[in-house]
């Protein structure tokens, strides 16, 4: 809720929801979580590549690897759990900065 202040936020509760959203809008980044019910992390993201959706990925997780994974999946940023607000704004920031730079 404290990000609603700054970004329109979409939620989803599991992967296969967040491809519905993404088929549906564009979106600007996508916070992913790995574990998710019905459709985990690792499998969205291939799916995604799947349908040729390509939006930039901030991983999420209390697991371990996380930097792997991150790098594996071709996330742009991985952040571990438990997380602040203040580390998840300076990352989502970092994200869009970015991506208005190569736009």
């Amino acid at each position: 809720m404290a990000l609603e202040l700054r970004y329109t936020i979409i939620l989803a509760q599991h992967g296969l929801e967040a491809l519905a959203v993404l088929a549906e809008r564009a979106v600007d980044l996508v916070l992913l979580d790995l574990m998710m019910p019905v459709l985990d992390g690792e499998a969205f993201v291939a799916e995604a590549r799947r349908l040729g959706l390509r939006v930039p990925i901030i991983l999420m997780s209390a697991g371990t690897d996380l930097r792997l994974k991150s790098q594996a999946l071709g996330a742009i940023d991985f952040m571990q759990k438990p997380i602040t607000l203040a580390v998840l704004e300076a990352k989502i920031d970092q994200a869009v900065a970015a991506a208005i730079l190569v736009s």
